[in-house]
């Protein structure tokens, strides 16, 4: 976003089969560059979202946002309840 409640400034898409966290960070790199600023923020699918890929974001200082991925969801529910009922 150009501002708080801004439109976008720039976008790009990835195709889901094709693209690789390095993609990402190089996409990310050249928009660094080409805004002079460092301050953005990756909206993601939950498809990104993978122990080794947010490392990889996280490493490279790509911020970015994204679902929890259906999976990871039930996973922690079925955890919490678990817990609750042991104690």
């Amino acid at each position: 976003m150009s501002a708080d409640g801004g439109i976008p400034v720039h976008s790009r898409f990835f195709d889901g089969a094709a693209a690789e966290v390095r993609q990402v960070v190089g996409a990310m790199n050249d928009r660094r560059t080409m805004a002079g600023t460092n301050t953005f923020v990756m909206v993601a699918d939950s498809k990104l979202v993978s122990y080794s890929n947010i490392t990889a974001l996280l490493q490279a200082g790509v911020e970015c946002i994204a679902p929890v991925p259906a999976a990871q969801s039930r996973r922690a529910a079925r955890t919490r309840r678990l817990r609750a009922h042991l104690g």
